[in-house]
């Protein structure tokens, strides 16, 4: 639960850019006149739902489902006042078959920063057709190039303290390539069933201070619990150590209330379900 209170408190440096980047899809959206369904997809501790996607729906929403792999990050996210209409749910976009409740139901299914992390980005593409109705809609928005927490877990890979941990991904590639990520995403999409009406790079840097940087990351770190607890501290300082190096970040004490900036080279896209 630690974890999930971490990345709620230090998730909204995202915000401005989110934002930014939903409104130039979702206002392009001719919703229906009936009550919509919605899901969002790894929703985490559910504040960019509530604070940037909510606000940007239109009223006549019935149901607004945000489910994440994680039980942390819902519990937390049951804790959270809000509208009646939107439930909270623990899902796993990689499952092999979403609930029947699900199939073939929502009007509008989105994702913020989620789908960087599924292993089977065409697993999760496929339940996302099985989740709309014909015909509509999805928006996704999701870091391209890298993978910075799969980054930490290759490099930690080579340590033999960490290796029976983090061994699965020593062979970690990015899900595109950086030469023609748009081409790439829009073959894969078509395999799923789904065509892309509109996708774009966004490469805006994010600005925080570097505690924030380092505990977003460190909050999503879901090989931590697979640690013994002796060696639980000992990990934690190797993680924080690589993933600022890899980010370009310092750890040191003195440092961590400084100005700092990341890029998450992003995509983010539009599509529609078509069969």
């Amino acid at each position: 639960m630690f974890k999930a209170v971490k990345h709620f408190n230090h998730v909204t440096f995202q915000f401005p850019i989110v934002k930014k980047m939903y409104a130039n899809h979702l206002r392009r959206i001719k919703w229906p006149n009936h009550p919509l369904r919605i899901m969002d997809i790894g929703c985490g501790t559910g504040r960019v739902l509530l604070e940037i996607l909510e606000p940007q729906l239109p009223r006549h929403y019935s149901e607004i489902v945000g489910v994440d792999f994680n039980q942390n990050m819902i519990d937390v996210c049951n804790k959270l006042e809000r509208d009646s209409r939107i439930t909270f749910e623990v899902m796993d976009i990689e499952t092999k078959a979403i609930p029947k409740k699900f199939s073939n139901s929502f009007d509008l299914v989105t994702s913020c920063f989620a789908l960087h992390y599924v292993r089977d980005l065409r697993r999760a593409l496929v339940n996302c057709n099985n989740l709309l109705k014909v015909k509509s809609e999805l928006v996704l928005i999701f870091s391209y190039v890298g993978n910075p927490l799969y980054e930490v877990y290759k490099t930690m890979s080579s340590i033999e303290e960490w290796n029976p941990y983090t061994k699965g991904f020593q062979n970690y590639v990015p899900l595109f390539s950086p030469t023609n990520p748009l081409q790439e995403l829009k073959l894969i999409f078509n395999e799923c069933g789904l065509d892309v009406l509109e996708s774009e790079l966004n490469h805006d840097p994010y600005e925080s201070v570097s505690e924030n940087f380092l505990a977003l990351f460190a909050s999503v770190d879901f090989i931590y619990p697979t640690i013994p607890t002796n060696k639980k501290q000992e990990y934690e300082k190797d993680f924080t150590k690589i993933f600022a190096n890899i980010a370009g970040l310092s750890f040191e004490e003195k440092d961590l209330k400084k100005k700092a900036h990341m890029y998450f080279p992003a995509i983010t896209v539009r599509g529609r379900k078509l069969r």
